[in-house]
């Protein structure tokens, strides 16, 4: 049997579209209607990756990622947005609040089969124990725990991989299409986008001007690089 997967989705419809493709693929899905069941059975049961709708009824799907986050049980679950809305702010809205992926409807089944093997896949495979430094950035890649100085920075799980990808391979510049690889296990037209927005939000939470770098710098028209100390 597949990975456990939760799937918090209103229209019915759709819930069973993704149950039935994910069905076929080999996964388990657990189906709820609201956030609020979805949050009662989590408490004692913790899938492997959460698909959730925004618009939902009672708390939004904003809401439930926020608890979702907070949570020390559920923090480091993947979670991917199945939602209708569609714009750049949306996206980035999703990714700042921590949202691994974000898929917008309608979609393909293929393309969703896909993007829960890459999120599952990436999720699954923890480096042997170690601890990497850059500056004043401390990774322990056994508990994915990131310091700044004596600070603790709390890192989506395609974040952390962002960060981690660019200390492996410092003084190298990495184009968009090879971190949307690296990072997300596909490559899909037009989703290079998906690569700078979570540059972005990782450059937040690590105090990195874009303006002026002291970690991760762009390369205009190519990508980033994590300059050699």
């Amino acid at each position: 049997m597949g990975a456990n997967i939760y799937l918090v989705e209103d229209d019915e419809n759709i819930r069973e579209l993704i149950r039935y493709a994910l069905d076929s693929a080999g996964f388990k899905v657990v189906c709820f209607e609201r956030g609020d069941e979805f949050l009662s059975v989590a408490k004692n049961s913790v899938p492997e990756l959460i698909l959730l709708d925004i618009m939902l009824p009672g708390a939004n799907g904003y809401e439930i990622l926020k608890q979702i986050r907070s949570s020390e049980r559920l923090r480091a679950i993947p979670v991917i947005f199945i939602t209708a809305k569609g714009t750049e702010m949306d996206k980035v809205q999703g990714f700042d609040l921590g949202a691994d992926d974000y898929i917008v409807k309608p979609f393909g089944v293929l393309e969703l089969i896909a993007r829960v093997k890459a999120v599952l896949r990436r999720g699954s495979g923890l480096p042997a124990a170690s601890r990497l430094k850059y500056k004043d950035i401390e990774i322990d890649t056994q508990s994915r725990e990131v310091l700044k100085g004596l600070e603790k920075i709390e890192l989506t799980l395609k974040e952390y991989e962002l960060l981690l990808c660019f200390l492996e391979n410092r003084g190298r510049v990495l184009t968009r299409e090879q971190l949307l690889e690296k990072i997300w296990g596909y490559d899909y037209a037009g989703e290079t986008r998906t690569v700078d927005m979570h540059v972005k939000t990782l450059r937040q939470k690590i105090g990195d001007d874009p303006h002026n770098p002291v970690y991760i710098s762009t390369m205009r028209g190519v990508g980033y690089k994590l300059e050699n100390e």
